[in-house]
């Protein structure tokens, strides 16, 4: 019987069901169930509609039935012939018609439902009169049914007049149709053939049409934030919080970083249009080790200027996308090519730019939206700190006006920001204070040998700490406020001579010099003189601090560390190696041992603001208090609960403890009930059973520049630091105090936070720290910046060679704050040439 007939014949089925069996056997075909398309929707109303009237048997033609899963499939009585189901739902259909196994099940159901055939008698009784009727009907039809087939389609007998088709059910499918008609429908491609890449475009897609069900990822895993994803540009990471996820078969589960043994997932975030992106590697999750993951070379870059979901791969599937995601509450702008810097027309041109606002998809800021055909500024001359800022306040406002001549550029010029407008390469041009870019920029410029004299300023301590027959490097890109343009200014060491005064000594620094303190004055200079402007010199001048080490032979001083990671790992441990070669035989001393049993109180991540408990939340965690003993990494072993004194006479220095990252202070706070903590150094000393230490050093700030703005990290710096010196002294007045800051590496993102940032905390450091040698002796920056390369100093994570004949290696390195080897070196020999002077 030809597949036409089995449809028609189906349909005669289903009338004599419904006018002569008061649907006691319910034919699939006659509700629209048929083999094919999915039909569990259908299927699983047709159950309930059975079970609601009091039926038991529902009827299945020959066919293969998509289904993917039903619930009280148990109360009723599925049959067919020759009939399944596919899909994924895994119950029978039982069989008959031909199958002596199939027709002693359906005698064993029908011996089990004495009741519904009663029922059937009495339907079949009641209607003797209609059978009889239809009967000399059917029999006039038979010999027609019979000879019926394809052939007669063809010779016009059966029109679309004849068809029914007020129920679906009625109408002929697609699996009614050949494969000519089918192709002759789809057109020219071939129904089975594979599309060629980039062919299938959004544009040839109904929203909604292309589903996980339809793409084969039904058995992909769901993946639910439980918070928002943090995307922090200016520290170039992005932070995952816990998830739920959904497995097939399972019900919702949590995904936390602490079962990994990590603090957070908190993933570098990759540079825009590197084609990268963060996926959940399923297996991973199933080896129970970090399924978060970035991935390179993937078709699908991280930060596109396109509605893309954060997490697209193969192996696990986020239901989040950007606009759920936190970008420190300010737009993300990024550029699609170069900024261009014409010096001839005296321009900077912006290339094409997009924005991601949280809650919107990306859309691209164009000109000509406000009537103009390029994002121009003028150059500013001196580049004096000028900034480009843009408000996303004037974008939306402005963009609800109709006439595009009449809208106002939401991009703006402004003067004395935290960031100038451009340092050449690889520097940001826009300010955080309306919104952030989240790449670095190929600048193009017409003409970059320029030395400007706010960009390359010195960076120089006006002391600097030497030992006597020992030398001291200095480096040239270490103490200017700029990684780029040094080429394009001199600079030198110049000093009287030592052993004949009136004689000049002028040594110049290409890149490093090192310095004998035997041959130095008592004071010298470190000079600029830029090629643009030959008429200007730029000088500094230092005081040489310097000590003889037999001097202090044989000494035992207690030296105490504070600082973050680099603190924390190895530095006490290389600076104790390092006072040795001096024949001293330190004392490291603290309430927090490293992993070689060092002391010291280093924490990774800490910030000044963390130390006196202006901050207590760090890398997602909350801060603790140490009241004895041995402290951790997580708990902070200076607070002291502050006192009726305290408030009264320090209550800028007194903060809640309540786990925020910005504690009100005494001062700040209306309520001034409950408690306020203090940084207080003799009741961590007494409390810790600790001993007085003769030097203290606090190496702080890294973290401070990458985890808040400027304006609150150098603030942030500058209140703990006057603390901290303060509480110390309070202590012991004996106690010598050292303040140090570190170099940060060449890489693109440590150049921007290096001219941005790291110069203007170190500066104001600087100037406070003058202020508070007027009051107290034995206070003293130390400078290691200016004592350590910042492009040797750097873990190297490859090593491959330039060719196959040539034997140079190469090598590449990604992290420009913490040290390699050689690195920690050049630390502790800075270091220790300040607690040497300090003996």
């Amino acid at each position: 019987m030809s597949r036409v007939t089995e449809q028609l014949q189906d349909g005669l089925d289903g009338s004599l069901n419904r006018r002569n069996w008061g649907d006691l056997v319910y034919n699939v075909g006659t509700y629209g169930i048929f083999p094919g398309p999915d039909v569990t929707v259908k299927l699983q109303a047709l159950i309930d509609l059975a079970i609601a009237n009091g039926r038991k048997l529902i009827s299945f033609p020959h066919g293969q039935y998509r289904v993917t899963s039903l619930t009280n499939v148990d109360k009723v009585i599925l049959i067919g012939d020759n009939s399944s189901f596919i899909g994924g739902y895994t119950g029978k259909i039982e069989q008959f018609g031909g199958y002596t196994a199939d027709i002693a099940n359906l005698t064993t159901m029908v011996a089990g439902n004495t009741a519904s055939i009663n029922t059937l008698n009495s339907n079949v009784s009641a209607n003797t009169q209609s059978i009889s009727t239809m009967k000399p009907a059917v029999d006039a039809n038979t010999a027609a049914l019979a000879s019926f087939d394809g052939s007669k389609i063809r010779d016009n007998t059966i029109t679309g007049a004849k068809i029914k088709k007020t129920a679906d059910g009625d109408k002929i499918g697609l699996a009614e149709l050949k494969q000519e008609v089918l192709q002759a429908m789809a057109g020219s491609t071939p129904v089975t053939s594979v599309p060629t890449d980039a062919s299938v475009t959004a544009a040839k897609i109904a929203p909604g049409a292309v589903t996980a069900l339809k793409l084969g990822l039904s058995d992909i895993p769901v993946l639910l934030p439980e918070e928002n994803i943090i995307v922090d540009p200016l520290r170039e990471k992005v932070t995952f919080p816990s998830f739920l996820i959904l497995e097939r078969g399972s019900s919702w589960a949590s995904v936390k970083a602490s079962n990994y043994g990590l603090q957070a997932f908190e993933l570098s975030m990759p540079r825009s249009y590197d084609a990268n992106y963060f996926y959940f590697d399923y297996q991973a999750y199933k080896a129970n080790t970090n399924p978060i993951k970035l991935a390179g070379g993937a078709e699908l870059p991280a930060y596109y200027p396109k509605d893309l979901e954060l997490g697209v791969s193969l192996l696990g599937k986020f239901s989040s996308k950007y606009s759920s995601a936190v970008i420190n509450g300010k737009p993300l702008l990024t550029f699609q090519g170069k900024i261009k810097v014409d010096r001839t027309n005296n321009k900077v041109i912006l290339p094409r730019i997009f924005m991601l606002q949280v809650g919107y998809s990306w859309v691209e800021i164009k000109p000509a939206d406000f009537n103009l055909t390029a994002w121009e500024f003028t150059l500013p001359t001196s580049l004096d700190l000028r900034t480009v800022v843009f408000s996303v306040n004037s974008y939306r406002n402005e963009m609800k006006k109709t006439d595009s001549t009449t809208r106002v550029s939401p991009f703006t010029l402004t003067t004395g920001a935290e960031y100038p407008i451009m340092k050449y390469m690889d520097e940001v041009i826009f300010s955080a204070v309306n919104g952030y870019i989240s790449s670095f920029y190929e600048v193009e410029d017409t003409e970059a040998n320029v030395f400007t004299e706010m960009v390359h300023k010195l960076l120089v301590a006006p002391q600097m700490f030497m030992v006597k027959g020992d030398t001291l490097p200095i480096y040239k890109s270490s103490i200017i406020t700029s990684g780029g343009n040094l080429d394009f200014f001199k600079m030198a060491v110049c000093h009287n001579d030592v052993k004949y005064p009136s004689k000049q000594v002028r040594k110049y620094v290409y890149e490093d010099i090192e310095l004998d303190p035997d041959k130095l004055p008592a004071t010298f200079q470190i000079r600029t003189k830029p090629y643009n402007t030959p008429e200007k010199i730029y000088k500094a001048t230092v005081t040489k601090v310097v000590k003889d080490p037999t001097s202090i032979a044989n000494k035992s001083p207690k030296v105490l560390m504070i600082g973050d990671s680099l603190t924390e790992l190895s530095m006490p441990d290389f600076v104790r190696t390092r006072m040795g070669e001096f024949g001293l035989t330190p004392t490291m001393t603290g309430s927090k041992p490293n992993s070689n049993g060092t002391y010291s109180e280093g924490r990774g991540s800490w910030t000044f603001r963390n130390y006196i408990g202006q901050d207590n939340v760090v890398a997602s965690q909350t801060i603790t208090r140490s009241t004895s003993g041995e402290s951790t990494w997580i708990q902070n072993p200076f607070l002291k609960l502050a006192d009726a004194t305290d408030k009264a006479n320090r209550p800028t220095w007194c903060f809640r403890f309540s786990g925020k990252e910005s504690e009100l202070s005494y001062a700040e706070d209306t309520d001034k009930t409950g408690d306020f903590y203090i940084f207080d150094f003799a009741w961590y000393l007494s409390s810790h059973g600790l001993p007085t230490p003769d030097v203290v050093t606090i190496a702080l700030g890294t973290n401070d520049i990458t985890e808040y703005a400027q304006s609150k990290a150098t603030a942030g710096a500058r209140l703990a630091m006057d603390i901290m010196i303060r509480q110390i002294k309070a202590a012991n007045a004996n106690i010598k105090i050292g303040v140090a800051f570190p170099v940060w590496g060449t890489l693109p993102q440590g150049n921007t936070y290096w001219g941005a940032q790291v110069q203007n905390m170190i500066e104001s450091c600087m100037t406070d720290m003058l202020a508070l040698q007027s009051t107290f002796s034995g206070v003293h920056i130390v400078p290691l910046w200016q004592h350590m390369s910042r492009d040797h100093c750097w873990p190297e994570v490859t090593n491959t060679a330039l060719s196959a004949t040539n034997q140079t290696r190469v090598t590449t390195f990604s992290d420009y704050v913490h040290y390699s080897a050689e690195g920690k070196q050049e630390y502790a020999n800075a270091m220790t040439s300040f607690l040497v002077n300090m003996l």
